[in-house]
């Protein structure tokens, strides 16, 4: 298991401030890894800190720097698969609201589990009130179509087999990801486990990102979700049905 690679994609937006010391924190697991930046058309200098992290110390295998013009974090996550070349596939944000060291236990429970998600463990959650509430609602929808004990379906940090993710089209565009990967691995009846994380959410003013528009982006994608598995279910039947 030790000499397995695993792949960990940072989408990656107006970074500059934290993507430097997350580059050195995934640099100093001791791990077989890859790590791939995917810059998201980033207006700040995110780009070329990345570029001269690599240039001065001749990261150039270890670290993938790429750009996705298409805006939207499952754009750049896709861009990442797209390259990723580990048997394990991580993801993992461009801030340090998620403690990188915290991938090797990801990594360590892929080896029995198909998806591993990281539980936030500042419960009560130091986040806004209509973020609390907006996480519970959309928990409770999915436990009570899946019968499933989830307890975190936003957490951003999260690993996949290669094979699993593989499995899993996901037409998202940006922060919805997580809950249209979420359902799809359940409708598949993957293995999951949630293990607790280190998490220190980021202010607005720190560049936090994700807000009101993005919740209503998510529960849509959790109805659209919904009815495109059924839709694909029914024309499988049909085909086994003509064949």
């Amino acid at each position: 298991m030790a000499d397995r690679l695993t792949s960990i994609i940072i989408p990656m937006f107006n970074e500059s401030s934290w993507i430097l010391r997350t580059l050195m924190l995934c640099c100093d697991l001791l791990i077989k890894k890859e790590i791939i930046v995917v810059d998201n058309n980033s207006s700040d200098n995110s780009h070329s800190l990345v570029e001269d992290f690599i240039e001065q110390r001749g990261l150039h295998k270890e670290v993938i720097l790429l750009s996705e013009e298409k805006k939207g974090k499952a754009n750049a996550v896709r861009k990442g698969l797209s390259v990723a070349k580990g048997d394990y596939i991580v993801f993992h944000d461009a801030d340090l609201e998620y403690d990188p060291r915290f991938i090797v236990r990801l990594i360590h429970e892929l080896h029995d589990c198909d998806v591993v998600i990281g539980c936030r463990n500042c419960r009560p959650y130091s986040i806004s009130i209509p973020s609390f509430i907006a996480n519970r609602v959309l928990l409770r929808m999915i436990q009570n179509r899946y019968s499933v004990n989830i307890s975190d379906i936003f957490t951003a940090q999260r690993g996949f087999k290669r094979s699993v993710i593989s499995s899993l089209p996901f037409t998202s565009e940006s922060f919805e990801m997580e809950t249209e990967l979420t359902i799809r691995a359940l409708e598949e009846g993957y293995k999951f486990k949630e293990i607790d994380v280190s998490y220190s959410p980021r202010s607005r003013d720190e560049g936090k990102k994700i807000g009101l528009r993005d919740f209503v982006l998510i529960v849509w994608k959790y109805y659209s979700v919904g009815r495109q598995i059924t839709l694909e279910k029914r024309q499988k039947l049909c085909e086994v049905e003509v064949s």
